[in-house]
């Protein structure tokens, strides 16, 4: 009887699965059926449900056909509704509950007809339940895509359009969260019905008239996206979504939740239109994947990773998996096939469900129990969803491990729990294997398993588990496991972990097989014939080397060094034989060797002066000289980053720690190393390299390394090599600059014996080069090209003479223009005195000609007298002309200053940048009446010297203050109050500013608080009192002065970083170009300068010497430039500069504390002095200054610089020189006699009565010298102005002041001229303005230089503010400033309103980019020394003169008020009044 009723039971199972009662299964886990296009699962009924043409198809948990309905419409939408199941067809929608699915209602959704719905959403919002439809026509036949809000609260349900246009984009998917809706969208053209390449996330506010936001989606380079996918919590409705993922042609990208609201919030806010930049982004490399159909993500949330699974056209799915630290695509092709294109895969009991156009089948990790601890873990093929069930000891899915974190994914390459390292043993060593097991109990005992089950207790390590392995005796070489084990309390064992453990014995091997185990660290010792562990060393006898040496003997601690040791001790060694090592523990590879020396490339390291050993022919060396490791060397930027396709044009680095390679190199990125060119020029901050050539890629269709940016602009990264460390850079290339042949025939170009200017056209001639990179040359000389090149010509100075030709067969000399690697010849110069015989009939059309030239001249002449508006053109023009005669008139003048130009770049790229620390800067740019040297009396770095009371009082009531400082209404009302005071002077208010700025600058987030609620409130006060147009002209108040200090603050590391440069550069051309010419000692006045009432006039050139420079005896020696005109100051200073380069400015000695002595022909020495009793006394009794020329010093001369006795501190000689190299010092002068001399009134180049006759010299002659300054400058001057007006550089903060002022200025109605003055006055003239004129606030600059320095500085000041100013109407009377760059200020103006009238200038900052920048900020602050209970003092007395206008303020504002900040500022003043 029991028999009989299991048979029938069995038959009635098998019925059911194979339709015996009804029911269609199939043996494979599969549903066919046609037409299917949706597919929707109900776990609680255990239900699959199927959309299919105009059938729903109810289906079992095996898949087995249980019902049908024939709904008469076609279904294109299921989506799950709580227990009920939503479908929707062309013009209506149906809700039917889950346990009667053949019955539906009408929920009366009329939507337009024959547009069948795209996307539906389900969702709860505060309002109660929502159905989302997204209506979408084909090929355009509707603008955009109408979105439906259904409330399915409601009886009966209502549905309304919500009138939102998404214009060409197709929603393809979307949720719903807080009360918005999301779509990922595709956009369509609206005449061909082509899909484009570009995507875009729109969120939609339910609760606010519907609002739209919207923003393209940014994947890197990638364009073309193929499908997206929406990562849940959890895979279940009730979980929050965490963002979203999508699939393009070359890269899988991800955006977190979070991350899209911020996005979409400053679109809202600010009206951004930046892309939304994704959180992740992982590079594709399988071309099956661009047919690419769907795409399903399941995140892991235990294991901290999420699976994709990417179903194709083809019916293969490919599963990867993202985590935190992936870089790359990792996945691979499931061995599972469909029929055709599929369409869906969904998560389901474990498993995955995937859907095509006529087949939905299950695939599931049926055999995860089966598998071995081994197998388990082996990352083998399958859905990734099986791990090692650490407690249950078992292979198991996620869901079924009892606690999820002792669930080891087998998804991961090394499991967690795993070491990371593989280990090696050698004979009688021990090791010790240590796993992270702190996500373990650790109750119970742990063991550790090997061998031959040998086995041996755990030990704890630092919170982890450890296996110490002991001494292992064996021959030869085996493979070990180390596996450890877990017993519980209950008894039950479990396998945790294992680690390979390689075993070798290397001196049981022969010699044969001694390097044969690659894991091993066995070699042959030649010596003793024996085979030994590389960790020991091959017995040799050591010897020195005193011969032997290092030519390079640092490098970065990445390596890479080349190592040249000289020496023949190892001519007769193989390579294998040779070891170098480098302090006892770093070996250097790569090793070459012939009869003269060993060539080695040092491995990664560290440590200072290391010492070198050579092992070969069974001997060791020990070198004579030491190996250094410096840090590795960091790139700040390049300049200029833009050149031309062909290359070879000179850029420059920047950067820190260049000193300690040995010879840098520079490529584009994925070129062969013999691409790569060597660079020149290294002193540690500076290197000059050629740019790469950037040749187009040799198939146009196939994927490019370089992303175009329009046809003629492309932009691609270069690779710097440095030893061992390469850094990526941006280089943006242009098209070659194209040059013109000349047009006579022949290419044979005749110039007059007057003519001289040989005029070159092309186009493109300046987009990314400048006159100095081009060489001209005429046969075998050189053309000298003009400073001022257009786009499309260029000009040049011809040789005098003619020169040879470069080939016999020429007609005459060619000329030759070269940029870079580019080079053209654009024919050939005949000289007027080669020229053929002419036929005279050419000399009388000549003649009639010229006359008719003539006639036409003195027409235009008389006209032009009666046309005023032309004098100003004329006069202009003359100008122009003037400029260009000083250039072609004065040939070897202008060469001669061409060559300075040269000398001066070569000169600036050997100096460093001596920026003055954090606190230096901003202390002078606060308080500017303060300089270097007095900011230490300041009384902000003091204590109080006087005060009534105690100290302890006094301290309370400051740390009272110091908090009211730190809430932002009271900061608000205290300015505000000190702002309306009409006695507050304006040194007060500045010097309050000043304060609060040393106390607010180390915290830099509460700072911007503060300027970002007072500027606004000041822009709102200006209009109401209709000053607006006044706003930062003067700095009148506290919070202009405040604002602009911030943004002093905030630029510091920007200037350090790039634009400082240029000013620096600026700086030292002017005193170097200074320098080699004429300074009057006594005026200062410079024969090269900008400054007409400076200006230097004399008779003759003074002529060069050329001295040596010698320190301690010899022991170091320089050469120095110096003039005869010279005083013995002005040498003793230019001296200094030649041998102390590498100090900054205040750690060199000073010229009053050294002698110079001149070594004289015969071996006698003399001191020089500015006076003595050789002097020169004029009739008018002063005393002219000794120079060079006066004590006879030649050219080729041999002076010494020796310290001399400081009377007021006679043993303190030279304390600062401690710091400089031994031969360096200087040694003291010895028995120096001094002779008393009369004081007398004195004179360098300038008597006091030549002073009248320079003010009444020839204007022309005096505009040419000076305009002469200018052109060798003007590259200089241009790089300032370009880097203050860089569109492409726009500091954050400067981006964040602009935006503050442009929101401001829109929500009190100002108009663009207004808000662009503001922009201008805050940010060029408060602060570049400022640090144009005072660059010695940013650098450590020489106080002597300074004296002629200044006046160029003035002029260039002047300029630069003119160029913000509009244009005004030159004569012969205007300052010489303006007639010098009237034509520079057009330039200059373009640039101003190009700048300031850009978008991208305002654009928004986000906290997080903001706080970025200013990160650093608060570190260098820490270290500035102010005494903070001195500078609230401060503070504190200048509340005490209004106090009762401060307290009334606080009173009646209502967040004061509230906070009663009144009585706490009362407090204040009660405490230090009972002191």
């Amino acid at each position: 009887m029991a028999a009989m009723i299991i048979l029938v039971y069995l038959v009635f199972v098998i019925g059911i699965q194979k339709g015996v009662l009804g029911l269609e299964c199939s043996n494979d886990n599969s549903f066919n059926a046609s037409r299917l296009s949706k597919i929707v699962y109900d776990s609680a009924n255990k239900k699959y449900y199927l959309a299919g043409s105009i059938f729903i198809y109810q289906l079992n948990d095996s898949l087995c056909k249980e019902e049908i309905i024939n709904r008469q419409n076609k279904n294109h939408i299921l989506v799950k509704y709580g227990d009920a199941l939503i479908f929707c067809g062309t013009g209506n929608c149906y809700i039917a509950k889950f346990s009667n699915i053949s019955e539906h209602c009408n929920t009366t959704v009329k939507l337009l007809p024959n547009l069948p719905p795209t996307v539906a959403l389900v969702g709860n919002i505060s309002g109660g339940p929502v159905l989302i439809l997204a209506v979408s026509a084909p090929n355009g036949s509707m603008n955009g895509s109408e979105i439906y809000v259904c409330k399915l609260n409601t009886s009966p349900y209502s549905c309304n359009n919500s009138g939102l246009d998404l214009g060409n984009y197709i929603p393809k998917a979307g949720f719903i969260r807080n009360d918005s809706v999301y779509f990922i969208s595709q956009n369509i053209n609206d005449t061909a019905g082509a899909i484009i390449s570009r995507f875009s996330i729109q969120s939609m506010d339910l609760f606010n008239n519907f609002k739209l936001n919207k923003t393209m989606i940014d994947c890197g380079e990638s364009e073309s996206l193929i499908a997206a996918t929406i990562t849940r919590g959890q895979e279940n409705e009730t979980h929050e979504y965490i963002s979203v993922s999508a699939l393009f042609e070359d890269a899988l990208c991800n955006y977190e939740i979070g991350v899209i609201n911020d996005h979409l919030d400053n679109i809202s806010n600010n009206g951004t239109k930046q892309k939304l930049n994704s959180t992740s982004l992982i590079p594709l490399l399988n071309p099956n994947l661009s047919s690419t159909a769907t795409l399903t993500s399941f995140p892991v949330i235990g294991a901290n990773y999420t699976l994709y699974y990417i179903g194709t056209a083809s019916g293969t799915i490919f599963r990867s998996h993202v985590e935190s630290t992936t870089t790359m695509y990792n996945g691979f092709q499931l061995q599972f096939r469909l029929n055709s294109s599929i369409h869906e895969i969904k998560f389901v009991n474990d498993g995955i469900v995937a859907l095509t156009r006529d087949e939905v089948k299950f695939l599931s990790e049926k055999d995860c129990f089966n598998k071995t601890w081994e197998n388990c873990l082996k990352n083998e093929d399958g859905l990734g969803l099986c791990g090692w069930c650490i407690k249950d000891n078992r292979c198991a899915v996620l869901s079924e491990c009892k606690n999820i974190s002792y669930w080891l994914p087998s998804i991961e390459e090394i499991p967690r729990v795993f070491s990371n390292s593989s280990f090696k043993m050698g004979e009688n060593t021990t090791q010790q294997i240590i796993f992270d097991t702190t996500f373990l109990e650790q109750v119970g005992n742990f063991s550790c398993v090997y061998g031959n089950n040998e086995s041996f207790h755990a030990v704890q390590e630092n919170g982890k588990l450890a296996c110490n392995v002991p001494v292992i005796e064996g021959t030869g070489i085996s493979n070990l496991r180390v596996v450890l084990e877990w017993e519980q309390n209950g008894g039950n064992r479990s396998k945790v972990a294992g680690q390979n453990l390689f075993y070798y014995n290397c001196s049981a091997l022969n010699k044969s097989s001694c390097v044969l185990p690659k894991n091993a660290n066995c070699i042959w010792c030649q010596c003793n014939n024996t085979c030994f562990d590389s960790d020991e060393m091959c017995t040799t006898p050591s010897e020195d080397i005193t011969a032997s040496n290092i030519t390079f003997n640092k490098g970065p601690e990445a390596g890479g060094t080349t190592l040249n040791i000289t020496g023949d001790d190892c001519d007769n060694a193989t390579k294998d034989e040779i070891v170098v090592e480098i302090g006892d523990k770093f070996n250097c590879k790569d090793i070459d060797y012939s009869s003269t020396g060993i060539l080695c490339k040092t491995s990664p390291g560290n440590g200072s002066d290391l010492s070198v050993k050579v092992t070969c022919n069974c001997k060791t060396f020990n070198l004579n000289s030491n190996f250094s490791y410096a840090a590795d060397p960091e790139l700040m930027y390049i300049e200029p980053n833009k050149t031309i396709a062909s290359g070879g044009v000179s850029i420059t680095l920047f950067g820190e720690g260049f000193d300690s390679i040995q010879q840098p190199q520079i490529g584009i990125v994925e070129s062969s190393d013999k691409d790569f060119v060597d660079c020149k020029g290294n002193n540690g901050s500076i290197v000059i390299c050629p740019a790469p050539p950037n040749p187009p890629p040799p198939n146009p269709t196939a994927k490019r390394r370089k992303r175009e940016v329009d046809r003629n602009i492309q932009i691609t990264q270069v690779v710097i090599k440095m030893d061992g460390v390469q850094m990526k850079t941006n280089m943006t290339y242009v098209l070659d600059p194209m040059i013109h042949e000349f047009e006579e025939a022949n290419k044979v170009r005749t110039l007059s014996k007057e003519n001289k200017i040989i005029v070159i056209k092309g186009s493109r001639l300046n987009e990314a080069v400048e006159a100095a990179d081009y060489t001209v040359s005429v046969g075998t000389g050189n053309c000298l090209v003009f400073a001022k090149i257009t786009n499309t010509e260029l000009t040049c100075l011809r040789p005098e003479e003619e020169p040879n030709k470069n080939n016999e067969s020429s007609p005459a000399p060619e000329v030759q223009v070269r940029v870079g690697n580019l080079v053209k010849l654009v024919g050939f110069l005949r000289y007027p005195d080669q020229d053929p015989d002419q036929d005279p009939t050419l000399y009388i059309v000549i003649g009639i000609l010229l006359a008719f030239v003539l006639a036409v001249v003195i027409v235009a002449v008389i006209v032009f007298k009666y046309v005023s508006e032309r004098n100003k053109t004329k006069f202009r023009e003359g100008i122009e002309k003037t400029e260009m005669e000083v250039i072609a008139q004065c040939r070897e003048a202008f060469a001669d200053l061409q060559t300075d130009m040269t000398d001066i770049t070569a000169e600036l790229v050997e100096l460093g940048i001596p920026f003055n620390n954090l606190f230096t800067y901003v202390f002078q740019f606060v308080f500017p009446q303060c300089s270097a040297e007095n900011i230490k009396s300041h009384t902000a770095l003091n204590d109080l010297q006087k005060h009534e009371g105690t100290q302890q009082d006094m301290a309370a009531s400051m740390i009272k203050l110091d908090q009211l400082i730190s809430n932002k209404f009271f900061m608000a009302s205290l300015i505000r109050t000190l702002d309306s005071q009409r006695k507050f002077k304006l040194q007060e208010r500045s010097d309050v500013a000043g304060y609060l700025t040393l106390l607010l600058i180390n915290r830099m987030d509460y700072f911007t608080e503060i300027v970002e609620m007072l500027l606004p409130k000041l822009i709102r006060e200006s209009v109401t009192t209709k000053q607006q147009q006044n706003l930062f002209k003067r700095c009148e108040t506290v919070t202009e002065t405040l604002v602009v200090n911030w943004l002093a603050v905030c630029m510091y590391n920007s200037l350090k970083k790039r634009s400082g440069s240029a000013l620096f550069m600026l700086y030292k051309a002017i005193e170097i170009l200074s320098q080699k010419c004429a300074i009057d000692a006594v005026t200062h006045q410079a024969r090269a300068t900008l400054c007409q009432h400076n200006l230097l006039v004399m008779d003759s050139e003074p002529e060069v010497l050329n001295l040596t420079v010698l320190i301690n005896n010899g022991k170091f020696k320089t050469t120095c430039r110096v003039l005869d005109c010279d005083t013995i100051t002005q040498v003793k200073n230019k001296c200094l500069n030649a041998s102390y380069k590498a100090e900054t400015t205040s750690d060199r000695p000073g010229v009053e504390e050294i002698d110079l002595e001149w070594h004289q022909p015969g071996s006698t020495r003399k001191l020089l002095y500015d006076e003595d009793v050789s002097s020169v006394i004029g009739s008018n009794g002063y005393r002219k200054l000794n120079t060079m020329k006066h004590h006879g010093v030649e050219d080729g001369s041999t002076v010494c610089l020796l310290s001399k006795e400081i009377a007021d501190d006679a043993n303190e000689h030279y304390a600062n020189f401690s710091s400089f190299n031994e031969s360096q010092k200087m040694i003291s002068t010895e028995d120096t006699e001094s002779i008393e001399l009369l004081e007398l009134p004195t004179f360098h180049l300038v008597r006091i009565e030549d002073k009248q006759k320079t003010k009444k010299a020839l204007p022309e002659l005096s505009f040419n010298r000076l305009l002469q300054t200018k052109v060798n400058l003007k590259n200089y001057i241009d790089d300032v102005i370009e880097h203050t007006l860089d569109l492409d550089d726009i500091p954050i903060p400067v981006r964040h002041l602009f935006s503050i002022l442009e929101k401001s200025g829109s929500k009190e109605c100002q108009d663009s001229t207004t808000i662009e003055s503001w922009k201008i006055q805050s940010y060029a003239m408060r602060f570049w303005a400022k640090l144009l004129l005072r660059p010695e606030l940013l650098f450590d600059l020489n106080k002597e230089s300074q004296k002629y320095v200044q006046p160029n500085l003035n002029v260039i000041q002047l300029a630069y503010i003119d160029s913000f100013s509009p244009p005004q109407s030159l004569d012969k009377n205007s300052p010489s400033y303006k007639l010098m760059f009237f034509k520079d200020c057009v330039e200059y103006r373009d640039t101003v309103q190009s700048f300031f009238q850009s978008k991208r200038i305002c654009e928004q900052v986000s906290s997080r980019e903001l706080s970025a920048e200013l990160a650093s900020l608060p570190t260098m602050a820490a270290s500035i020394p102010i005494n903070r209970q001195s500078v609230l003092y401060q503070i504190y007395s200048v509340i005490d003169s209004y106090i009762g206008q401060i307290i009334t303020d606080l009173d009646e504002m209502n967040e004061t008020s509230r906070l009663q900040l009144s009585t706490k500022l009362d407090n204040v003043f009660e405490t230090m009044r009972n002191s």
